[in-house]
């Protein structure tokens, strides 16, 4: 597999189905609870507790940061957020759904989840496909160790 060597700038923008699972959840539940017999003071607590959760999900939503991931081929360099990581050995790439494993230099580990509705369609699967290409890179260049026969 060949990846191009063209865009390898990454904008992972916000996560549009979570927001939709939260407000259909939060659907549902005030749905219930207006169905529920309970007193009428804990319905409206319930019920103003489940409308706030949502509020603040559409909040979050609309004020989430923009991340960028950034490869650059010559130095062989990941950049996310402008800080320098190195990728992890081990990666989960499907087709809907990318988590990537990163090291920082001072060897916090960091993890990106990339779902295929955080960015364009086009730049999903040259993510996947530069990500396959890094890994395979990568476990080619690490020393093979023999294995011990008794």
């Amino acid at each position: 597999m060949r990846v191009e060597d063209s865009q390898y700038k990454f904008t992972i923008g916000r996560v549009k189905s979570t927001l939709i699972f939260a407000l259909i959840v939060v659907s549902a539940v005030l749905g219930l609870l207006m169905l529920m017999s309970v007193l009428l003071w804990v319905k409206v607590t319930a019920m103003f507790l489940v409308g706030l959760f949502g509020g603040l999900t559409v909040a979050q939503f609309c004020t989430a940061t923009v991340d960028q991931l950034i490869y650059r081929p010559t130095s062989n360099q990941w950049l996310l957020n402008d800080c320098v990581v190195r990728l992890r050995s081990d990666q989960f790439l499907t087709r809907h759904l990318i988590i990537i494993y990163f090291i920082a230099d001072n060897g916090k580990k960091f993890t990106q989840l990339v779902p295929a509705d955080s960015m364009s369609g086009e730049q999903h699967r040259r993510l996947r496909k530069l990500l396959i290409e890094s890994v395979h890179t990568a476990n080619r260049d690490q020393p093979q160790y023999p294995v011990r026969q008794n």
